[in-house]
């Protein structure tokens, strides 16, 4: 099976990001959970963290989700390699 997809191409004024979200200040920044609610975890958009277009936002979105899966992971196993 075969995917195609189109690359649109636009200029940077139409790039769209979300901006608002939780605190930065009510997060942990080691492991991405609550500072509020133990076990929730937050990353990419839900966070309020902007960058310029570009693929900062998309890095902040990969990072922050990889630190808070493997985060949440080592809570509940331990450590991360219970979770594979």
């Amino acid at each position: 099976m075969l995917f195609h997809s189109h690359c649109l191409q636009a200029p940077v004024e139409d790039a769209i990001v979300t901006s608002g979200g939780v605190k930065v200040s009510e997060v942990n920044a080691k492991t991405m959970e609550s500072k509020l609610i133990q076990g929730l975890y937050f990353a990419g958009e839900l966070l309020d963290v902007d960058a310029y277009t570009g693929g900062f936002n998309l890095q902040i979105a990969w990072a922050t989700g990889r630190f808070a899966g493997l985060s949440a992971a080592a809570k509940e196993f331990q450590s991360p390699e219970d979770a594979t």
